[in-house]
């Protein structure tokens, strides 16, 4: 049973016949596609936030191809080691590539995004999760009712510890220091390496970290969908963006920092 809780009021959601409500009668309608939009209008700075369906496109035809594939199979390992993983929530959980790692073990599992357009197709592609459209500085979740939540690529949520149990865990993947590093030399003249991710969070306590590094191989269309499901997207000129690379395949590193946190 999802373990929402209501945008408006923090009551906990039931299961209705069109969708979900709480004991103050305010009603969130539930999509064809079985998600669940918990995305007040003044929980959101626009009518288009998060990703937007051209971003969750190429991402999808990307990801599809298998090359982020060693950082799913470390998350999955990741998983298994840990013991509490009765409830999960993937956090800004995008089309719901990794969320899918989280059901091992039959897991009572849920992703939630601020993009309308990314969780209707994580919807569409991953069965047995509870996918809802949510800002992320106000969690759809009771306090403490997650034993475990995962951010992959994606900024620190002031919000994540309050969902996790005081023995929960969070898995964190951010870039490494040479992530998509030849990738954005052929955009930029100048390239910056990514800087560790601290590891210092408040009200949590480092337990792990693992470094992946791989190569991928990636042809034009490869790169094409590479850049626009990245934020790299925003920031190129028109000129940039049009910019045609070698007919050849392009070797790219895959560089990213794997780590776990408890409560505390």
């Amino acid at each position: 049973m999802p373990l929402f809780v209501c945008p408006n009021c923090r009551e906990p959601l039931r299961s209705v016949e069109s969708g979900f409500e709480c004991s103050n009668k305010h009603h969130h309608d539930r999509a064809k596609e079985g998600y669940i939009n918990l995305l007040p209008s003044h929980h959101r700075k626009s009518n288009h936030a998060g990703d937007s369906g051209e971003m969750v496109a190429a991402r999808k035809r990307f990801l599809s191809a298998g090359h982020y594939l060693p950082i799913r199979e470390l998350l999955s390992d990741c998983v298994l080691k840990l013991n509490n993983r009765n409830h999960s929530v993937d956090l800004a959980c995008g089309n719901g590539y990794f969320t899918e790692v989280l059901r091992a073990g039959g897991n009572d599992v849920h992703g939630v995004d601020i993009s309308k357009p990314a969780i209707r197709a994580a919807s569409k592609s991953v069965k047995d999760v509870s996918f809802a459209v949510s800002n992320l500085n106000y969690l759809p979740f009771a306090n403490a009712s997650m034993d475990l939540a995962t951010l992959i690529f994606a900024p620190r949520l002031d919000d994540m510890r309050r969902v996790l149990k005081p023995q929960g865990n969070l898995i964190r993947i951010t870039p490494g220091s040479h992530h998509l590093f030849e990738l954005k030399q052929q955009f930029y003249e100048t390239v910056k390496e990514h800087q560790r991710a601290p590891l210092s969070l408040e009200n949590f306590k480092h337990h792990d970290g693992q470094e992946l590094r791989f190569e991928m191989v990636l042809s034009s269309g490869d790169v094409q969908h590479l850049v626009a499901m990245t934020p790299m997207i925003h920031r190129l000129t028109l000129k940039m963006r049009g910019l045609s690379l070698n007919s050849e395949n392009l070797v790219v590193t895959g560089h990213v920092w794997v780590d776990i946190f408890s409560c505390i």
